[in-house]
């Protein structure tokens, strides 16, 4: 399948939803602007796996070897490797020279050089980047990231190139000459999927001035015209420090006929820790909406903000219709510690949704009394799929003993035990993972497993990091690391040079280390390991594979298009069995590493409510900080309650605090192998 940009594939967000209208299984990437018709390249989600299209590099004539695209800037970092943070930081002409010398790569290459300059806090380099966006070779991927390295540089000048320059092209992208209307329109509307993305540099942090200015003239009459521009504004201006801004957003929020507006306030409201009293009625208000989307952003707001206040709005929405709103209520039950969450989570075990019960699992959990540890085993043996693994797991870190699924054996244990356990002391995640490697489960040959992991869930997407470092030598959990390269903000083993006229990407050493006995590569081992786990998966079971490194590729998109009109992947069949595996066996190390972008993916299947995340080391593209990847998965998990379990080969430290904390949050394990 041909390349697709890092982030085209649009993450599916709780609220508000604009999506992407063009046909099915049609992904369109815009190259940088060149004045001819085919400036933006069309991937077509049929096409097979193994069968790629010859790349734009390929197609090029080789470069004399003394030209100056040739020579590049010496600045620049070497393709496949993102820029050495721990280096000095380049100036902005160094940075203004690589981003020229760099016009013959795809967009997505060129954007670390785009958002290192909203480092350079200077007007000169606000002129650079208002600039941009009225330069021949520019599209959206890019323009996104002007705009947030405008935010970064957070002066009153970058807000007026924001307000001027920015947001006239995404809700009016530049139409290349020649355009059919299909393109054209579906042109349009990734000027307003790349505007999503922008929303970190609408935010800030801004000056004070630049603050106020945006405030009082971002809301034109041409951004007033456009709901999604509207709304990703109000959210970052409730991040704001501003004290103008409260009565802003109560102002819009009130006098709003757009239930999206309404939503995207009540959640910045949330989101920003915004939590007077004006603003707590204005909750309480919208939770008797007659849009179900608002009810939901109002009670999560009054959860997040109050909810001992509201206890009895929350007793009473555990009866909701909605299966959003009676997570949230269980959740604000159990962070109040609530007198009688057991009799409610209790209950809820047995919820229709089955998200609505994995919360309740949580909210007993977290409870740690030994008066959840009976209902729990209770509905072990009538649980099925996530449900059961979750409560199983749940007995197991509350007691410190493993009877998996078995709920006789939990019972006669219980017996015992009952009248002298008086407290519970859970064991963390890390302390699970040693249990169940220490008392084997009883596992039956006919129980899946993928790197030693049950796989009990009936709706499971795999996600296998096919970066470059993926190719190095696989050793196991334990072994004695090479000497190491930064490379980013990852690092892998170091490799010897190329050969004079070896490709790149490849190594004499490499080749070498290949031929002797027993070699294999990582991505070897994560493709053996995945084929074999999903060849003992039972028939029906319905799954997804991502592969993802600079860029994502979706089992279900690709080889199943019709899929995406509703989003639920095939159950498998001899026929989808055999195309999955062929998949995964086609995968190839190339690129970087986008984790975010890989979960995103898979979160825009409703069914999935496992994922099993493996890769061999942290983010080099995409959302590569730590703390902002947490916090956009936690808001995508607030109420999905998706469990990821995460697989690492060889990981360095802060890798592994990464992998350990995705698995935490989630209720998923992290294991080394």
């Amino acid at each position: 399948m041909p390349s697709e940009h890092p982030e085209m594939k649009r993450p599916r967000v709780e609220r508000p939803r604009w999506g992407l209208l063009g046909a099915v299984g049609v992904v369109i990437a815009l190259q940088a602007f060149s004045g001819r018709p085919d400036a933006a390249r069309i991937c077509f989600a049929q096409d097979e796996p193994g069968k790629d299209s010859p790349s734009e590099d390929s197609k090029k004539e080789p470069q004399d070897k003394d030209s100056d695209a040739a020579k590049g800037d010496k600045d620049a970092p070497e393709e496949g490797k993102a820029p050495d943070a721990a280096a000095t930081p380049p100036s902005l002409e160094e940075l203004k020279a690589r981003y020229a010398a760099e016009k013959t790569k795809e967009a997505y290459e060129r954007i670390p050089t785009v958002e290192q300059i909203g480092a350079v806090r200077t007007k000169e380099a606000v002129t650079f980047l208002a600039g941009l966006f009225g330069s021949e070779a520019f599209g959206s991927a890019l323009a996104s990231a002007a705009t947030r390295s405008l935010g970064r540089i957070g002066t009153e000048e970058a807000a007026h190139a924001l307000v001027q320059k920015a947001l006239p092209f995404f809700l009016e992208p530049p139409i290349p000459p020649g355009s059919s209307p299909e393109v054209s329109k579906q042109l349009k509307e990734e000027g307003h999927f790349f505007l999503e993305l922008t929303e970190p540099g609408l935010a800030g942090p801004w000056d004070p001035k630049a603050e106020e200015w945006l405030l009082k003239s971002a809301l034109t009459p041409e951004v007033r015209k456009d709901d999604l521009a509207v709304s990703l504004l109000l959210r970052a201006f409730a991040k704001f420090k501003s004290k103008n801004r409260i009565p802003l957003l109560l102002a819009e929020v009130t006098k709003s006929k757009s239930t999206k507006l309404q939503v995207s306030i009540l959640d910045g409201f949330r989101e920003s820790g915004l939590h007077d009293e004006k603003i707590l009625q204005t909750g309480l208000y919208f939770t008797k909406s007659a849009d179900t989307d608002v009810q939901i952003a109002a009670y999560d707001l009054l959860g997040t903000a109050a909810p001992a206040k509201h206890r009895g709005l929350f007793v009473a929405g555990l009866g909701h219709p909605n299966w959003e709103v009676r997570v949230i209520c269980i959740d604000s039950l159990s962070a109040t510690k609530d007198k009688d969450l057991v009799k409610h989570a209790s209950k809820l075990l047995k919820d229709p949704d089955k998200r609505v019960a994995i919360s309740a699992v949580r909210a007993l959990l977290d409870r740690a009394t030994p008066d959840v540890i009976e209902p729990l085993y209770k509905d072990l043996g009538t649980a099925e799929g996530r449900l059961q693994d979750d409560i199983a797991d749940a007995l197991a870190r509350l007691t410190g003993v493993n009877f998996g699924v078995n709920p006789t054996q939990w019972e006669s244990w219980w017996a015992q035990k009952k009248s002298t356990m008086k407290t519970l002391q859970p064991l963390t995640a890390e302390q699970l993972v040693e249990l169940k490697t220490k008392e084997k489960e009883q596992i039956t040959q006919s129980t899946p497993l993928y790197f030693g992991l049950r796989i009990r869930s009936d709706s499971i997407a795999f996600l296998v990091d096919c970066s470059e470092s993926m190719n190095e030598e696989y050793k196991p959990a334990g072994a004695a690391p090479e000497p190491a390269v930064a490379k980013g903000k990852t690092t892998v083993a170091k490799k010897a040079e190329p050969e004079p006229g070896a490709k790149r990407g490849t190594t004499s050493t490499a080749k070498a280390r290949k031929k002797r006995p027993g070699w294999k590569s990582r991505l070897d081992v994560a493709k053996k390991e995945l084929t074999e786990a999903i060849s003992r998966l039972p028939e029906g079971q319905v799954l997804n594979v991502i592969r993802f490194n600079s860029l994502l590729s979706d089992f279900c998109a690709t080889v199943f298009p019709e899929t995406q009109q509703t989003r639920t992947p095939p159950g498998l069949n001899a026929d989808v069995r055999t195309k999955v595996i062929d998949y995964v066996k086609a995968s190839k190390g190339e690129g970087l590493t986008n984790v975010l972008g890989a979960v995103r993916e898979a979160f825009k299947y409703p069914q999935v409510d496992t994922i099993y995340l493996l890769s061999d080391g942290a983010p080099t593209v995409g959302v590569t900080d730590r703390d902002e990847l947490l916090r956009e998965l936690d808001r995508m998990n607030r109420r999905r309650k998706v469990k990821i379990n995460a697989i690492s080969f060889h990981p360095k430290p802060e890798e592994r605090q990464l992998l350990q904390a995705i698995a935490v949050r989630t209720m998923g394990v992290y294991v080394e192998r």
